[in-house]
This record gives structure tokens, C-alpha cells and sequence, in this order.
């Protein structure tokens, strides 16, 4: 059972609004004023009361509220989506858990499209002072401090962060620490915030000139340096020394400048700096993927300049965040923080506040009117990631919802459901590695549900492994994947979000849902079409065929579907396909065997929709000798179990499918066919059929 250690409670967002200046349509136009507030009202759902939204508008008619669009806001920034979502989930005590961690320096990392953006933008509102803008100010200073909610009873409440209380150092005893309301330390410090994510370039020279930009731009921000006439040092001021920190910058010396501004900022406010630093390794991890050796290095020494010198000793820090994807090994870019504090996606400290929750998904759907059927599906495309709420010794798994790919969902639901993570990245890398026929049965494993074993994950990638990891990414499949080889390039899924932990030894990994599969099956139909020489639509034909299957009652109606349409369709498939039987260096197309069979027919089964479908299933046999049964489909009633031969025999390949008849024993109809494919590219069909225990109706292709 889940234990509540934090309320990641569903917030229902005010919409706040003034008399319209302009109306468009019938919605209209509205300005915020957080003087002006009004709020819905809702109950929690394992309250066991019924959810009540009622707006109340101080000068809008009640018609409005019929009219208001249930939306989150996608993107943007914790005042984006505070300000334009109908609702989202509270994630603000992560800024409790990091003010009280003990660590100086934070390095968090997650998948991508986890919210690492959105947390470190609420943390840098909440503690924030703001001077430059009083607008951004007075607006923190609301988000956090107005209340923004109000249940059944209409007492209001705020973030949770607002109403909890934070343990910190008491300045006043050393060695003691004090406990205060948190909203004590609102807007109370200086942050320097950096996104390096736009730093990424296509060589050293375009990184280093994006680098420079980024750093005279965090330098600007803090414009009203050059008005303090406090004293610096001797005679200089404030003011005289951020002139001075700009015109070195100019001169391309920036990698001291984070920690100089800190210096400056500490001299002007009395109170040390927090810095945080987002897509920490953006830049990095894309040069250690697809620059050269001496390019990448330089990259990362340009980046360690910068982290060891604001981060490292540096008498004016308060705390360091950094986050990214991925932690890299022996890349010098960190390794001079010997204070630095780590923590990714197995670790719960943090991944509590990434990611939604079942509980959290529940007051998302009830808002949303989400019906069972729909949730069910919601769960099938978006969830299933594992996350570890226990300790190591003693295990709980959990399920989490992929963020990113929910709320774009739930706000774009009449375009269905489609992978909106695959819109954000790509592993187009793995595409030519389906050339070896070792890895493609990996991932094709993977699509048909079964777990791979990965025996030492690399959840921290060194330069070796990036080295290792691009050889075989580069080599377009020409080079031979030993077990080494293969334990990097599925770590490396499994850091960037495409697998997720299957057992509590962290031994076995799966795909978490039907998005991450949709997106390798596309790969795998753009490698069949490739070099199968087929287009997508002839395997989908045959799909669209045994969908109809599924649908059918009648004996003699399943028969002549095999007879007329599948086993023609098939047929005419095969026969197109280039294949050899002996190679040879003029060899073209493709090796024949029994593996590129039922590599094929594979392509076809798994499009079946909503079936349950298994490829090379253990079990036992009628004889009770254990055996794998090649295709085992589930639908409607109806059981599919199909055995591929190739060069051999089709009624020896039924009566080997009918031996695994336990697979399919819970359905009414059973369908056991046997597939054997010649030398001469010629299909033969021999199936039975089977309805509620009668004699088998046999039919031959």
C-alpha cells in the first residue's frame, strides 16, 4: 500500500479574472489580478465525497462557467501553468525536500518530459528575491502565499509547500539547525537560474558561441548590479565591478562568470546564492554522441570550467541544483564536485515528485469526466513505469504515469491516442542495428511483452560507454553486438525513459506501456519496409485480415477467411521478399531461415488490436514436456496459437501448435494453425478449428 509520506494533492486552479477588455467569440479576454481572486471548489476523491466545481466571478455572467475549457498547461513555466490550468498536480513540497537536504551541491536526473523544467522553475519562484522585476515578484509572492483553493466547506488552502513548516541552519548556533514556516524564506534569496538546454551545437565552435550567449544573457538579468553603489572592494563598487565582469565576458572569459555574479549578488543582498542549473548535460551528451573524441572532451572541459568554479569552494553558495538525464562518468564535467549529491529515477527521495502517481491520475480523470473504459486505456498507453517507494532491502513498486504524454492527452482527447513521446525524441539510432538478427529479437521481444535481462545497468554513463555506445550506433549494424555492447545500449534506454524495471533485483527490464511500444513497432514496420522490400500497408492488410478472425463464430466462415484472403495475402507477401538460401558476396536480400519467418508473421499478429498477444511462450506441453509455442494471440473469445516452419512441413507444424493447446484453453473458439514456408518462397497452410469442444474443423492452404 502506498504510504502518503508526501500529499501531492491535485490543486484546482484559480481563474482569475477582471471585466473583459475585449471579447473574441463567446469565451472572451481576460487580464489576471491576483488582488481580484476567486476559486473553485473541490473535494478530494478519497474523501468519498462528489467532486463540486463552482466558479464565482466577481463581474461575469454564469453562463461563463458552463463554457470554461478543462485544460493544464503544457510547457512553459510554473506561472504558465499555475495562471492557465483548469488543474494540475501540486508537486511543491520538492522545494522543502531540497532546502533540507544536507548536500551542497544536487545533481537530479530523470527521463526526459518528467517535469525537471517546471520543478526547478517553482523552486526558483519560491525562493526568488526578484529585484529587477517587481511584476515576477508580486506574482511569486501571490502564487505562494494566496490561497488558491477551497474544498466543500470553502476554507481555503494553499500550496502544500505554503502551509508546511522547513527545518534550516539557525545562524545563530553553529551546529544547530531551527524549524520556520516555510513562507518565511519566500523571495528571500538571490538565484541564479541557468537553462543550457539551447547550448546544444553541431561542433565545439557552435557549442562554445551558444555557451557565450547564455552566460551574457543570466549576466543581464541582474542589471541593477550596475546601480548599487555599495562597496565591493576598497573604492570599487558593486556597480564598477559588474561593468567589469561584463566587458570580461566580452572578451570570451566566462567561465569564472557564474561564480563572479554570485560574488557580486552576495555583496548586494548580505545572503549567500542558490544556483540551479537545468539541462545540465544537454550540450554534453550530445557531443559525446556525435562529435569526435577531441570535440567532446573539449565541450565538457568548456562546461567543467563553469560548474567547478560556481559550485566548488565557492564561499558565496548557499546550494547548487543541477538537473539532466543522465549522469556521466569520467567526464572531468563534474568530477572536481566532490560534494555533489546524486539522485535519478530509482531513487525515491526525488522521483516521488516526478511523474503522476495512480492517485494523482484519479482526481486528474475525475476532473477531466474521464469514463472507466477511457482510464483503462489512459493506463495501457501512459503508465507502467516502476517506481521503488520502499528501500532497497525491501522493495514496493508502484506505477507512474508518463507526465508529458498525459496531459497532452487529456487536453487533445479527440485526437485519440497516439505516442506524444515519441513527438518529443527519437531512437532512430536502433534502426540499423535490426541488421543483427540478436539485437532485432531483443526488441522484438520487448513488443511482444517479455523482459530482457540486463545484468549490470549503467545508470551513470561514462565516456567508455559513450564511446562504446556510438561505435555501435555509427556502424550500421556492421558491427558484432557482444553482451557488453548490448547492456549499454539498454541502459541507455532505460535512462532515457524506453524501459522500466521489471523485477526487484533491477535485473530484468520492460517496455512500461503501449506508447514506448508503438513507437519501437514503428521502427521495426520502417525496417521491415526497408529492407523486406514491403510496404506498411501489406502487412497491415493482413492485420485488418485476422482482426476479422476475431470477429467471426462460424467455423466455415474462419476457414474460408484462411483459405481465400490470409493465405493468398501471405502468399503474395512472401513471394515478394528478396531471400537467399546459401550466402555468398553477391548475395542479395535477405538470408532465408526460420527466425526472418516468423520475424514477419510477427510484424503482422502484433497490430492486432486490443489482443493479447505473446511471441516464443514457455510452456507445458500435452505430452507434459515443456516446449515454446511460436504465436499465441487472444481476442474476443478466441484463441490464436500459430507454429512457423520453414523448409519443412505445415501438418508437422499444427500438431505442434495443437500440443500447446493449454495457452488457449479459456477461450471458446481455438484456432491451431501450422505455417511452413519453402525454398521457393511458397506459403502452406494446415489449420483446425475448434469451438466449444467439438470435433476440429481442418482446413489446408
Amino acid at each position: 500500500m502506498l504510504k502518503k509520506t508526501v500529499a501531492n494533492l491535485v490543486k484546482l486552479v484559480p481563474q482569475v479574472f477582471k471585466q473583459p477588455l475585449t471579447t473574441h467569440n463567446h469565451i472572451g479576454s481576460y487580464h489576471i489580478n491576483f488582488k481580484d481572486f476567486h476559486y473553485f471548489s473541490q473535494s478530494k476523491l478519497n474523501n468519498g465525497f462528489n467532486t463540486q466545481i463552482k466558479k464565482y466571478f466577481s463581474s461575469i455572467s454564469a453562463t461563463k462557467e458552463s463554457n470554461t475549457k478543462k485544460y493544464i498547461q503544457s510547457g512553459g513555466n510554473f506561472e504558465d501553468l499555475v495562471t492557465n490550468s483548469s488543474i494540475f498536480v501540486d508537486k511543491s513540497l520538492f522545494i522543502k525536500e531540497i532546502i533540507e537536504d544536507s548536500g551542497k551541491t544536487i545533481l537530479i536526473t530523470m527521463p526526459r518530459r518528467w517535469g525537471k523544467s517546471l520543478n526547478l522553475d517553482m523552486f526558483k519562484r519560491f525562493l526568488s528575491i526578484e529585484e529587477m522585476d517587481s511584476k515576477t515578484k508580486e506574482l511569486n509572492k501571490q502564487i505562494f502565499k494566496q490561497s488558491i483553493k477551497t474544498n466543500l466547506d470553502k476554507t481555503k488552502s494553499q500550496l502544500n509547500i505554503s502551509t508546511t513548516q522547513i527545518k534550516i541552519t539557525d545562524e545563530n548556533i553553529i551546529g544547530q539547525t531551527k524549524v520556520i514556516d516555510s513562507l518565511e524564506l519566500q523571495g528571500q534569496y538571490p538565484v541564479i537560474f541557468i537553462d543550457f538546454k539551447d547550448c546544444k551545437g553541431s561542433n565545439f565552435e557552435d557549442v562554445a558561441k551558444k555557451l557565450h550567449r547564455k552566460i551574457v544573457k543570466t549576466i543581464e538579468k541582474f542589471g541593477y548590479l550596475d546601480l548599487s553603489q555599495k562597496t565591493y572592494s576598497g573604492k570599487i563598487t558593486i556597480g564598477q565591478k559588474y561593468n567589469e565582469l561584463f566587458d570580461q565576458i566580452r572578451l570570451g572569459n566566462f567561465d569564472t562568470a557564474v561564480k563572479e555574479l554570485s560574488t557580486l549578488l552576495y555583496a548586494h543582498h548580505g545572503k549567500k546564492v542558490w544556483i540551479l542549473i537545468d539541462e545540465y548535460d544537454a550540450a554534453v551528451n550530445k557531443a559525446y554522441l556525435e562529435f569526435n573524441d577531441e570535440e567532446a572532451k573539449q565541450v565538457s572541459e568548456l562546461f567543467r570550467g563553469i560548474f567547478e568554479s560556481a559550485l566548488k569552494g565557492n564561499n558565496n553558495l548557499e546550494k547548487g541544483v543541477l538537473t539532466g538525464v543522465q549522469y556521466i562518468v569520467k567526464s572531468d564535467m563534474l568530477s572536481g564536485l566532490n560534494n555533489l549529491s546524486k539522485y535519478n529515477i530509482i531513487n525515491f527521495k526525488y522521483s516521488q515528485y516526478y511523474g503522476i502517481n495512480q492517485e494523482e491520475m484519479n482526481d486528474l480523470m475525475q476532473h477531466f469526466k474521464i469514463e472507466e473504459s477511457q482510464a483503462a486505456k489512459i493506463k495501457d498507453w501512459y503508465n507502467g513505469y516502476q517506481e521503488n517507494i520502499g528501500t532497497d532491502e525491501n522493495k514496493i513498486f508502484i506505477d507512474k504515469y508518463n507526465i508529458w504524454s498525459v496531459v497532452n492527452y487529456l487536453n487533445r482527447q479527440n485526437d485519440g491516442f497516439r505516442s506524444y513521446w515519441e513527438e518529443s525524441g527519437s531512437v532512430d539510432f536502433i534502426k540499423p542495428l535490426f541488421k543483427q538478427q540478436n539485437f532485432k529479437k531483443k526488441i522484438e521481444d520487448l513488443v511482444n511483452a517479455k523482459n530482457i535481462k540486463i545484468y549490470e545497468l549503467a545508470i551513470d554513463f561514462s565516456v567508455d560507454n559513450f564511446r562504446t555506445f556510438k561505435q555501435i550506433t555509427n556502424s550500421n549494424g556492421k558491427i558484432e553486438i557482444n553482451s557488453a555492447g548490448f547492456e549499454k545500449i539498454f541502459s541507455y534506454l532505460f535512462i532515457t525513459g524506453y524501459l522500466t524495471i521489471a523485477n526487484d533485483k533491477n535485473t530484468e527490464f520492460k517496455l512500461p506501456n503501449k506508447e514506448i511500444k508503438t513507437e519501437l513497432e514503428k521502427n521495426l514496420k520502417n525496417y521491415y519496409k526497408t529492407i523486406f522490400n514491403i510496404e506498411p500497408e501489406k502487412f497491415s492488410e493482413l492485420t485488418e485480415i485476422l482482426n476479422v478472425v476475431f470477429e467471426q463464430k462460424n467455423s466455415l466462415e474462419i476457414k474460408e477467411i484462411f483459405e481465400k484472403n490470409f493465405g493468398p495475402k501471405f502468399s503474395e507477401l512472401i513471394k515478394n521478399v528478396k531471400m537467399f538460401n546459401k550466402s555468398n558476396e553477391n548475395s542479395i536480400g535477405l538470408f532465408a531461415n526460420e527466425d526472418l519467418m516468423h520475424s514477419l508473421l510477427n510484424n503482422i499478429v502484433l497490430q492486432i488490436v486490443n489482443g493479447s498477444f505473446s511471441s516464443e511462450r514457455y510452456t507445458v506441453k500435452t505430452d507434459g514436456t515443456k516446449g515454446r509455442a511460436d504465436i499465441v494471440v487472444a481476442k474476443n473469445g478466441t484463441g490464436l496459437l500459430i507454429e512457423m516452419k520453414y523448409k519443412g512441413k505445415a501438418d508437422e507444424a499444427l500438431e505442434q501448435a495443437k500440443e500447446y493447446a493449454e495457452l488457449v484453453k479459456d477461450t471458446k473458439t481455438q484456432i491451431f494453425i501450422g505455417c511452413n514456408i519453402n525454398d521457393q518462397q511458397e506459403v502452406f497452410l494446415s489449420g483446425d478449428i475448434v469451438i466449444d469442444g467439438a470435433e476440429p474443423f481442418h482446413f489446408d492452404y
